[in-house]
């Protein structure tokens, strides 16, 4: 997976680079097939209790999926970031094999359905 970082008003030191990287790689097993993540790292300096503001936005075949947090800790907004996007692959798996099982149980009952059609006519 390629990762972009950019950075507003904050350098980005090697430590936190470290650390998205580390976040990100935990959801390499949740989103096998994920072909880059931008992340945006801002430091607003007008807010004063919560000035730090992560955003990452992962591309994946279809739609992508995007997470936001703001937190006191650049650090910490890494961390919620990365666990709010695998909610979201969760969810998105989820609803994977819920279509999966539905077309599966539709096509059943459409022959089930013809079987008892045939029978009727006969």
């Amino acid at each position: 997976m390629k990762v972009i970082i950019t950075s507003h008003n904050l350098k980005a030191t090697e430590a936190i680079e470290a650390h998205v990287k580390k976040q990100l790689g935990k959801l390499d097993r949740l989103i096998p097939n994920i072909l880059s993540a931008r992340v945006n790292l801002e430091n607003d300096t007008s807010k004063m209790h919560v000035p730090c503001k992560c955003l990452v936005r992962l591309e994946i075949p279809g739609n992508d999926l995007i997470a936001e947090d703001w937190q006191t800790d650049m650090y910490t907004a890494i961390d919620n970031v990365a666990k709010k996007l695998a909610q979201q692959a969760r969810k998105k798996h989820s609803k994977l094999k819920t279509v999966v099982k539905r077309s599966s149980n539709t096509s059943e009952v459409e022959q089930m359905l013809k079987g008892s059609e045939e029978a009727v006519s006969e």
